[in-house]
């Protein structure tokens, strides 16, 4: 019998990120996660829901997004899936001076891809699917091999 996962759904809110991230930490706490894969998938969570909410997901109306984190094998699985148009929040090349959309974070001049590049740097693979009506992210961290 396989390890039972963590399916959190949660609607267009940053509101709601703090809910999912304790839920993200009873997890590893559950499964012997070691801290810095714990702090690698809130971070992960943290910045990808922020990113979906803020950039991608329309604003003018309620829109639901589903993560589920698994273990499979050697490594845990986060999949972020949404209900919102297409758009891939993975670019293949980061532009220098590619700015967020028009926020705060484009008048301190932080980049777009920041936080997309923050969790490339913790996660050690990411894939973008496009669906037919709306988009998954699936990101794979493998695990240590000594569990807390």
């Amino acid at each position: 019998m396989g390890v039972p996962p963590l399916i959190y759904y949660l609607k267009n809110d940053v509101q709601e990120l703090s809910r999912l991230m304790d839920a993200v930490e009873n997890f590893g706490r559950i499964h012997h996660l070691d801290n810095q894969t714990v702090y690698s998938l809130n971070l992960a969570v943290e910045e990808i829901i922020t990113d979906d909410i803020l950039c991608g997901i329309e604003k003018d109306r309620a829109r639901e997004i589903e993560v589920r984190l698994t273990i499979e094998d050697d490594e845990v699985v986060l999949e972020i899936s949404d209900d919102a148009r297409p758009r891939n929040p993975l670019p293949e090349a980061v532009p220098a001076l590619a700015m967020a959309g028009g926020g705060e974070e484009a008048e301190a001049g932080i980049p777009a891809t920041l936080g997309i590049d923050l969790v490339r740097g913790v996660m050690d693979q990411m894939e973008y699917q496009p669906r037919t009506h709306g988009n998954r992210l699936i990101l794979r961290k493998r695990l240590a091999s000594i569990r807390r």
